[in-house]
């Protein structure tokens, strides 16, 4: 106006408007189009393992195999030690610590598994892990199931996330069948091959189903023992002790 312009005074809120519209504009078709092109970051698939014990260790390695990185946690020592020794990925401490919060990483973690002896700390821990990965991507081992526990002292699941295994196997189970030899196997399912030719298989031996790997290479949890059916193409990963076992 001072300069004779008509309606100058429209310049700053369109110049406003243009700045805002751009910036809505790009949020609301940046992920589209990474996607349409291909170039969007994929979304993490590694593991927090609460735990580094002998079960946690065996079923770290397992994922470990598909291109996940697995970070085990756990305050014992020997087993921080034993987990370095087979080239694990470690936090020495308490995964809900302060500290924890500092100096854990977790870039490229996507999942959290909850496999401490002790199920009040796993609990705690997937209650802690919740808001960052979702209910989805949380799973606890909790035996409630197997041992009858009144409903009136369970956490409600919305609380720790999805129960590993059905919360129908206790860790005291996970260990003794580890110290009695029993070995991660894995196997890939075909037309020829199904899930029923693999019981089968397996028949004579004790077969526990931990989880399985799809065709696009994601890990999938096994949540419940008997409703578990993987298809034609995934790999089956499964703790199994033979007879011939100790």
């Amino acid at each position: 106006m001072e300069f004779g312009i008509a309606d100058a005074k429209l310049l700053v809120p369109l110049t406003f408007m243009v700045i805002i519209g751009t910036v809505v504009l790009q949020s609301a078709t940046a992920r589209p189009m990474a996607l349409a092109l291909k170039v969007s970051e994929p979304a993490p698939k590694g593991f927090l393992i609460i735990g580094a014990n002998d079960v946690a260790r065996q079923v770290g390695l397992a994922i470990a195999k598909y291109d996940c990185r697995v970070v085990v946690t756990d305050s014992n020592w020997d087993y921080i030690r034993q987990a370095r020794m087979a080239g694990l990925e470690h936090y020495y401490g308490n995964p809900i610590s302060s500290h924890a919060e500092d100096y854990l990483n977790l870039i490229g973690i996507g999942h959290v598994l909850a496999l401490s002896p002790d199920k009040h700390f796993n609990i705690m821990a997937c209650m802690q892990f919740l808001s960052d990965f979702g209910d989805k991507r949380v799973f606890c081992l909790n035996d409630n199931a197997a041992n009858n526990v009144s409903e009136k002292h369970l956490v409600a699941q919305e609380y720790h996330g999805l129960p590993f295994l059905g919360g129908e196997v206790s860790y005291k189970k996970l260990a003794s069948l580890v110290g009695q030899g029993a070995e991660v196997k894995h196997t890939k399912l075909s037309e020829n091959f199904t899930y029923q030719d693999y019981q089968q298989t397996h028949k004579e031996s004790f077969v526990l189903p931990l989880f399985l790997v799809d065709s696009r290479g994601r890990v999938q949890m096994c949540q419940d023992v008997a409703s578990f059916a993987p298809k034609e193409g995934e790999i089956v990963v499964s703790l199994i002790k033979s007879h011939e076992s100790p």
